[in-house]
Parts: C-alpha cells; structure tokens; sequence
C-alpha cells in the first residue's frame, strides 16, 4: 500500500513538472525568442522528466505508447504534452511547414493514445484533435 502511494506521488510530482516546463513555454510571447524557449523546454523535459522530444517525434506511431508509459506518465500527461507539441507546430508552421507537420501529427497522435489509455473520449481531447486537425489542414493548403 504504501509502495503505491510512493507511486502515485511520483506519477503527481513528474505532471506538475511537465506542467511547469509547459505553462512556462506557453508563457514565451517573444517571436524572437521561440527557438529559445523550444530549445529549453526541450532540455528541461529530457534533463528532469527523461522525455526526449526529438526522439518521441522519430518514434514508430505503435512504439508511442510504451516510450510513454515507461516513464510512467499517465494520460494527463499526453494531453499536456499534446498542448506542448501542437504550439511548438503552430509556431513553426510560418518558417518550416515540414516540421510543423510533424509537430501536430505527433500531438494529434498523444492524444489518441490518451483516449485508449483512459479508455474514455473526453470533450477536452475533441476540442485539442479538432484544432489540431485544422492547423494540419493550413499547413496542406498552404
């Protein structure tokens, strides 16, 4: 019993983290400074949460959910990672469409994992996939 405590409040700690490491992205209003703020954010995931962003935009869509459940995140997490990824698409969809495409496509895809993780579709996730999906469809028509 008390080794699951132990569990569940490092599952607690390692999402106020991501979500710090996120809401301080977002927070990064500069244009000049985006590349910046990826770029930190970037080693801050990998530095404190072992989550390698290059690396999870090069994984197999099959292999997502293992890397994911290895460092033992939880479908919260994907959302927030999610968030995370489709703003880094959206802000780079002007300079490099390519990449942004692979950003959105990856978030798209967090967020199906987190819908059969959860095993729940939540209006939340619907919302994000439909922004998603039309932030995908400027970088096709464009």
């Amino acid at each position: 019993m008390e080794q699951r405590d132990l569990i569940k409040d490092q599952i607690e700690q390692m999402g106020r983290v991501l979500g710090k490491i996120v809401a301080d992205f977002l927070g990064t209003n500069s244009p000049g400074l985006f590349e910046q703020a990826i770029q930190i954010s970037q080693e801050q995931m990998k530095g404190e949460l072992d989550i390698d962003i290059e690396a999870l935009l090069a994984l197999e869509t099959k292999d997502l959910k293992a890397y994911l459940q290895k460092r033992k995140l939880a479908f919260e997490h994907f959302e927030q990672l999610s968030l995370y990824l489709s703003e880094v698409g959206k802000g780079k969809m002007d300079h490099n469409k390519h990449e942004a495409k692979e950003y959105l496509v990856r978030s798209l895809e967090l967020l199906n994992v987190a819908d059969e993780v959860s095993r729940t579709a939540s209006f939340k996730r619907i919302e994000m996939k439909s922004s998603i999906e039309g932030m995908l469809q400027k970088c096709v028509d464009e």
